[in-house]
């Protein structure tokens, strides 16, 4: 099996890199990641085959397409790491807000969110359409009034 040996020219060099690492990019965003992991396995192995024909690392990693300092990466770890947040925050709102909004839409089912926003502004309450829509979405969809002390069941509509 042969490889492509580093080529002299930097115009050719940078072009053939950017198509490498565009085509491991594109790759790498439509597999899995055990796919993925299979193809920085097999470049890594192609790596060690050239610097066993007497290339340096830099050159090996060169012919590959792959810069040096991934190769030595991906030989520790090919497996990609998640991109997914360790905590994620969540939402808080006043329990005073979450009431009076809870209490305007259990009383006028109807009313939509710019319709509450409203409402509550003119009492004097600040805030805004998206809040007491993300409020709706999130805390009024359950069957019970958490904020009084009665817990009335809300009625269904089904």
């Amino acid at each position: 099996m042969t490889f492509p040996q580093h080529k002299e020219t930097p115009e050719a060099d940078s072009s053939s890199a950017r198509q490498l690492n565009r085509a491991a990019h594109l790759a790498a965003t439509s597999c899995t990641p055990s796919e993925v992991a299979a193809e920085r396995r097999e470049l890594v192995r192609r790596w060690h085959e050239v610097r066993k024909q007497g290339l340096t690392a830099d050159e090996a990693a060169k012919a590959v397409g792959s810069s040096r300092s991934t190769l030595y990466r991906w030989e520790q770890r090919a497996e990609p790491k998640s991109k997914r947040p360790h905590n994620v925050r969540q939402r808080e709102w006043e329990p005073s807000l979450e009431c009076a909004v809870r209490e305007r839409r259990m009383a006028h089912p109807a009313w939509g969110k710019k319709k509450i926003a409203a409402a509550l502004k003119r009492e004097g309450v600040p805030t805004s359409e998206s809040t007491v829509g993300r409020i709706i979405r999130d805390r009024v969809s359950a069957t019970r009034c958490r904020c009084r002390s009665d817990t009335t069941v809300r009625a269904s509509s089904s």
